[in-house]
């Protein structure tokens, strides 16, 4: 968050407030709505693994990815796949 306010010449504080005001969600839940996005796309158009789905759309474990995906999309990656199939 520093580094894109600093870029927005702008505090932390003020730089977060701004782009809530403005996209209607908090940076943190832009950047994890961008991943589960690319997440549902790779789910549908690959046979990668979880594991490498997690990794390759910048999560830090396989678990803290499923439990964001769960989070949004109310089914796990493994349900999510089976269900578009």
């Amino acid at each position: 968050m520093e580094t894109l306010a600093k870029k927005a010449n702008s505090s932390t504080y003020h730089f977060i407030r701004t782009f809530t005001k403005e996209t209607g969600v908090t940076p943190y839940q832009y950047v994890m709505n961008t991943r589960i996005a690319a997440a549902r796309f790779l789910l549908k158009a690959s046979d990668a693994s979880i594991k490498d789905i997690a990794f390759s759309t910048g999560f830090q474990s396989e678990s803290s990815f499923c439990t964001c995906f769960k989070k949004i999309e109310q089914l796990t990656p493994s349900q999510y796949r089976k269900q578009i199939d």
